[in-house]
């Protein structure tokens, strides 16, 4: 079965695209044949990949063998003749037996071309930025206007980080919250953002631990415990014990 010459997105089967995304004149494809038309797909897509790997791995091979002539080729003694599965250096490292792998190395391999790498290779999109590259030739015009939007895309407001700050908290917080967001906020204006949220956490340390002080002293001096107390008296308080207001 031949494939659509209708391209469509990646990740996507093809018979949900327009009509089917089958030529005009062509029936509707069943479901089996829907699936076999979207595994030869991916079949043809894993092929291409693999074809443009191959193509860059040439590239930078014949790149490496010019500029390093003498380190590409392997060198014979006098009266020396080479075998020739090494005459060449780039075609034991093109032509691999991916026979050797696993299955499951195999398929993690397939997995990371396919999906981890899109129809392009990652590229820098910052012009020009390393230094040697600006130095080993003039710089042109439009060159330079473009590094020059660049380095002015890297500059944040003075205010950013920008939004709404109570975004990450829910009524009940921001209610208990708004305290010290209003003392932050004051100190803010006169010592500065960082010297403000110290202040703000200090304050509330000192703030819990009174509390926490008040709250263990009232427990420890209103609820005494006594090893003989029993059961029928726990909270009691010595009530049961009383001499006065007894309706005996």
């Amino acid at each position: 079965m031949e494939l659509p010459e209708k391209k469509r997105r990646k990740g996507v089967p093809m018979f949900e695209h327009g009509e089917y995304g089958l030529p005009d004149g062509q029936k509707k494809p069943t479901f089996s044949e829907s699936i076999q038309l979207y595994r030869e797909e991916r079949k043809f897509e894993k092929n291409e990949v693999r074809e443009r790997r191959a193509r860059w791995w040439n590239k930078i091979t014949t790149c490496f063998k010019e500029t390093f002539p003498m380190m590409s080729e392997p060198q014979a003694n006098a009266g020396e003749k080479l075998p020739a599965k090494h005459s060449s250096a780039t075609a034991s490292l093109i032509e691999f037996d991916d026979t050797q792998l696993s299955p499951l190395e195999r398929n993690r391999r397939e997995t990371m071309l396919n999906y981890q790498y899109g129809k392009y290779p990652p590229f820098n999109i910052e012009p020009l930025p390393h230094e040697r590259q600006r130095l080993a030739r003039v710089m042109s015009a439009e060159d330079r206007a473009r590094r020059q939007e660049w380095l002015k895309a890297q500059i944040l407001h003075p205010s950013e980080p920008m939004g709404d700050p109570f975004m990450p908290y829910n009524p009940l917080r921001r209610l208990y919250r708004a305290p010290l967001d209003r003392l932050e906020t004051f100190l803010r204006v006169r010592n500065g953002p960082d010297q403000a949220r110290l202040l703000r956490q200090v304050t509330a340390n000192i703030l819990m631990a009174i509390g926490f002080t008040y709250f263990a002293f009232y427990w420890m001096k209103y609820n005494k415990s006594a090893p003989g107390r029993r059961k029928e008296h726990y909270g009691d308080f010595g009530f049961s014990e009383r001499k006065v207001l007894r309706n005996d």
